[in-house]
């Protein structure tokens, strides 16, 4: 008899602080209905219940992704504003470094 290839969960895995729920996109998702569950378990039908508690399971997670969306965009803030503030710094040195090369260029 050939083998029926398993379901194999990914390490994916992620909490909401806010929600406190564990959100796993692999078993979100679930096995197709030609799949086999790690346990051997054979899925026969796709039941309005499964597909209600998927979808409430989900409930937090549009929250979720506008939270990572802002902080994406403040981290780019913040890195925009490290660089430019190496950026005058380097200015600064450089300035530094020609006046002393200047000054002792006509002391000597």
């Amino acid at each position: 008899m050939p083998q029926t290839p398993q379901r194999v969960q990914s390490q994916r895995s992620f909490t909401t602080p806010a929600h406190g729920r564990s959100y796993d996109p692999d078993a979100l998702a679930g096995p197709s209905l030609s799949q086999e569950t790690l346990d051997g378990e054979e899925i026969k039908e796709l039941s309005a219940d499964y597909v209600e508690e998927t979808v409430k399971s989900l409930g937090g997670l549009p929250a979720y992704l506008r939270k990572l969306e802002r902080r994406k965009i403040a981290a780019e803030k913040s890195r925009d504003a490290k660089a430019n503030k190496i950026r005058a710094l380097e200015a600064e040195v450089e300035r530094y470094v020609l006046s002393v090369i200047c000054f002792f260029c006509y002391c000597h």
